[in-house]
């Protein structure tokens, strides 16, 4: 199992988000959960050969408990993930955190 951890922006419709991405990769099933401000969706998906996924995630407010699928792109170096809700697109831009 690799563990991959970036940080991340979040474009949002009230302003960017700064936070992190914990990944738990086994095989090509991917999962985790994006820790920022007001927004802390666990996911999971599957992780192609080319680095490109695609993604389910659970989103907890006030109002209830929604699903979103979501795709983007993944190295080792980067994330960017596109999670569009109705007229917005949430756009997430990672850089991977580094072991001193």
């Amino acid at each position: 199992m690799d563990v991959l951890i970036y940080h991340i922006v979040i474009n949002t419709p009230i302003g960017y988000r700064v936070g992190n991405i914990s990944l738990d990769i086994i095989e090509n099933r991917i999962s985790g959960t994006i820790v920022a401000p007001f927004f802390s969706p666990d996911f999971s998906g599957i992780l192609n050969d080319d680095g490109s996924l695609s993604l389910s995630l659970t989103v907890n407010d006030e109002k209830g408990q929604y699903e979103y699928t979501a795709t983007g792109r993944i190295s080792a170096y980067a994330i960017h993930i596109s999670v569009p809700v109705r007229e917005f697109s949430y756009e997430i831009d990672g850089t991977a955190q580094r072991n001193r």
